[in-house]
């Protein structure tokens, strides 16, 4: 897809595309030292694919992603870094994370 298609597809201009792809915007090192960050970039991946090959919807591959970050803990450590608090349960998969 082009920067224009994208920027479409994510309701954002064609400058903020061309912005995250230069990592100029969105950056977060807490989210790109993490231990899950290889299994996260391969669902973002993985879900760009789904979208552009039009298996799947926007919406579903959002729900499948923040499944990929509260099963991995990525999630709870966001809220906990940034906030000093002890996470929500809705932060994490409790089944899978044990604070």
């Amino acid at each position: 897809m082009t920067q224009a298609q994208v920027a479409r597809k994510f309701g954002v201009t064609d400058a903020a595309i061309s912005q995250y792809l230069r990592k100029k915007r969105g950056n977060n090192p807490l989210i790109e030292e993490s231990p899950s960050y290889p299994q996260f970039e391969s669902e973002i991946r993985a879900a760009a694919d789904r979208i552009c090959n039009k298996d799947s919807e926007f919406a579903t591959e959002i729900c499948r992603i923040c499944t990929v970050v509260k099963s991995t803990g990525m999630l709870a450590r966001i809220y906990e870094v940034q906030t000093g608090c002890k996470p929500p349960s809705c932060a994490c998969d409790v089944n899978i994370i044990k604070l």
